[in-house]
């Protein structure tokens, strides 16, 4: 391999696959014929997988032509290098060709080759990609099987694909039942809130909530002759922390720890294009617009109990409002997750996939906890766990009440103007100790308290 590098960077004066072209390739694969699949790999570094595929072919014809005795880490390189190029095309080629060869590979190699769990790993997360997930878990399970048999100091392997598909199968497993609920069939109204009526509930304590909720009902007959002079607001910031004394409160625990858990898994090894969960030097600030006024007019809104959550699709002429309860964090390249709680008190995940929340440090940037949002046409995405979340594709349809950043605890939700900050991770603010312990004992804080 040392041979090979050298004589590449001979060849292309330099190191990097950029000035490489396949017949200089060629001629140093004629000369270091144990290096033969070295240059599909130096392909794959800079994800041109057709040109490896290229060099793979080529250098099955010169073993022929050479009579040489056949190499079957070609036949896994081809194997690795059809399904990278089908991940490309977004997955729509034949599966069952396309792991083929990694099959076959399986089959001839000896028990103890190093590359015999990473092909099931391949395959695995081929099936994991197409969501049928009893083979991924199939195919998974005989990677864990086959590396009994490696040596002692080569366990256990290390495999992408086998982080991804066991963060899936693992920490990302099925939610109890009472998280797959039927959809209901929407109320025959919805509660409005005034700024008098918010202001009245952060004041009252737990004991009079029952004569509060009178004086909303009361509230919402008589703004339906005046909605020009009537905001609709998701549930005040300083009441929502009494959410946490009723069921739902376990369902916010439940998908704040998962997701706290996700995230911990995917950055912790990261991979190439991926980050940690941290603040930048200087982060891009990305400003939401504000709803327009006239929305009421042009959409109906939507809350979470009545979207179907055994099925993806997409509401049109829908919005949905809520309040950001839980950090918007990146995990590595595959999007930004959080958790919205609507105003019934109802708890939904919201995963971003926009191109320009590249990092962390724009995603702390562009979602605040306590900040109103507002979704129109919510796409509703079923996860591998069997539990649906929104999944905006493009910050055009997100809008927020311009709230500023870090004014409410991030574990009760109280409004304060002493909030103190987390002395490891420096991005989660807390309104006293007790509510510190609690975010760190109760949903897992230590997962995704990274330093700076």
């Amino acid at each position: 391999m040392p041979d090979f590098v050298m004589h590449l960077s001979k060849v292309t004066n330099h190191l990097t696959l950029d000035f490489v072209i396949p017949n200089n390739v060629c001629k140093i694969i004629q000369i270091h014929i144990n290096s033969l699949f070295s240059a599909p790999i130096f392909y794959g570094f800079k994800s041109n997988w057709k040109e490896g595929l290229n060099c793979l072919k080529r250098a099955k014809d010169i073993i022929k032509e050479k009579g040489l005795p056949e190499d079957l880490n070609i036949i896994y390189q081809t194997g690795v290098c059809r399904l990278k190029l089908d991940e490309e095309n977004k997955c729509k080629g034949n599966t069952e060709a396309l792991i083929a060869d990694l099959l076959e590979f399986t089959r001839r190699c000896e028990k103890d080759d190093r590359q015999r769990p990473k092909s099931f790993y391949h395959i695995a997360f081929r099936y994991y990609c197409i969501k049928q997930i009893e083979k991924a878990t199939h195919y998974y399970n005989l990677g864990l099987e086959t590396e009994v048999d490696q040596l002692p100091f080569f366990m256990p392997v290390k495999s992408t694909q086998k982080e991804i598909v066991e963060v899936y199968l693992n920490v990302m497993n099925p939610k109890p039942e009472m998280f797959k609920q039927k959809a209901k069939e929407p109320p025959k109204t919805t509660p409005t809130f005034t700024k008098d009526d918010l202001k009245k509930k952060s004041e009252q304590t737990s004991s009079t909530t029952t004569s509060t909720e009178t004086s909303t009902t009361s509230t919402t007959t008589s703004t339906t002759s005046t909605t020009s002079t009537t905001i609709r607001l998701a549930p005040s910031v300083l009441d929502i922390h009494r959410a946490r004394l009723s069921v739902e409160s376990k369902q916010r625990e439940v998908y704040a720890s998962k997701i706290r858990d996700f995230i911990s898994h995917i950055n912790s090894k990261p991979t190439p294009g991926t980050q940690h969960v941290q603040q930048s030097i200087s982060p891009i600030h990305i400003t939401a617009r504000k709803a327009p006024q006239d929305i009421g007019d042009k959409y109906k809104e939507i809350v979470v109990n009545e979207f179907d959550p055994n099925r993806d699709m997409v509401y049109k002429g829908r919005f949905l409002k809520g309040i950001i309860v839980e950090r918007l964090m990146k995990a590595g390249n595959m999007g930004a997750h959080s958790i919205l709680m609507d105003n019934k008190g109802n708890y939904l995940r919201i995963m971003i996939y926009d191109e320009s929340v590249k990092n962390q440090s724009v995603a702390d940037q562009t979602l605040y906890v306590g900040q109103g949002i507002t979704i129109i046409d919510p796409y509703l995405r079923v996860g591998l766990d069997g539990v649906g979340a929104i999944r905006v594709n493009s910050l055009k349809n997100l809008f927020t009440d311009g709230a500023k950043p870090n004014q409410v605890c991030f574990y009760c939700f109280k409004e304060s103007d002493k909030l103190q900050r987390c002395g490891n991770c420096k991005s989660s603010y807390y309104c006293s100790r007790d509510c510190q312990a609690g975010d760190y004992k109760l949903l897992k804080h230590k997962s995704i308290c990274f330093k700076p």
